[in-house]
């Protein structure tokens, strides 16, 4: 997955030097990351925070909107996957990268 100059500077975000905030230019920005540590960050904080939100209690509004079933039909086109349809993609991925 690449990640385009402007997402990589709102992840890594601003640096405040001497009181003064200012943007990493693009010299920093290659030094903080690769694309591939980038990318398998974003999937273990999206694993981590579904693990969180599976052991909530039932009335809590985040786990009801996880588990929801919209009724009626969706619109046409492409379907937009769903946070569980990704998280059921990452799964294998993260086991390979951990062996």
């Amino acid at each position: 997955m690449y990640l385009g100059e402007g997402n990589i500077k709102k992840i890594y975000g601003p640096v405040a030097e001497q009181g003064m905030w200012r943007i990493r230019n693009n010299r920093e920005l290659s030094g903080l990351h690769s694309d591939q540590d980038i990318t398998a960050d974003v999937t273990k904080e999206r694993l981590e925070w579904i693990g969180h939100v599976v052991r909530m209690d039932k009335g809590r509004p985040v786990k009801k909107i996880l588990e929801m079933k919209p009724e009626g039909s969706r619109k046409r086109g492409r379907p937009r996957l769903r946070r569980l349809e990704d998280v059921e993609k990452d799964r294998p991925e993260m086991a390979t990268e951990s062996s």
